[in-house]
């Protein structure tokens, strides 16, 4: 059977690690609801083709609360048993979960961080659904590929993991379409 979706491709470990361990802990220590010595802790983590589940799973090791949607049902059923144990011992708040269902069809509005791995054809498309529902606080962390049109929101590009900060929002000046 086919599944239409991106490719797997998994986040390299390393990646992964750079992620939670420099990329958020410094955008987070920016806010001032962080918890001592948890800065993710409490978050709300939506992974947009979450593939193996690692994401989710490190998400939730740090207190995150973590969904990961996947449309390749066997990519969600080895996801799942392949991130059981780490999902099991996730501190308080923390949580995660893989879903067997489409990233468009999400409701972004409860969401704090966004992480995606898409393709340029796919991210202009990521950009409009981002900019439609995110809450103003919200960031987008892409790994590798820049999200068009977002430039003055970039805050950080470490190691190709790629934070979009949408409280700068106001500072994007789209072309609006003209009317005649």
């Amino acid at each position: 059977a086919r599944y239409v979706g991106a490719p797997y491709l998994p986040m390299k470990r390393n990646a992964v690690d750079v992620l939670f361990e420099r990329v958020l802990p410094t955008w987070a220590a920016s806010r001032s609801s962080q918890l001592p010595g948890q800065p993710l802790a409490g978050l709300r983590l939506l992974d947009f083709g979450a593939g193996d589940g690692r994401v989710v799973a490190a998400a939730a090791s740090r207190g995150m609360r973590a969904v990961g949607y996947e449309v390749n049902p066997w990519l969600v059923l080895w996801s799942r048993l392949r991130t059981r144990p780490a999902l099991a011992m996730a501190p308080a708040p923390g949580s995660g979960e893989l879903r067997w269902a489409n990233a468009w069809d999400a409701d972004f509005r409860d969401v704090d961080v966004l992480t995606v791995y898409g393709i340029p054809g796919v991210m202009d498309r990521c950009a409009e659904k981002c900019e439609a529902e995110l809450p103003p606080h919200a960031v987008v962390v892409s790994h590798h590929f820049d999200v068009p049109g977002w430039e003055r929101m970039l805050v950080a590009d470490i190691e190709g993991l790629k934070l979009y900060d949408l409280s700068r929002r106001s500072q994007l000046r789209r072309r609006e379409p003209v009317v005649e």
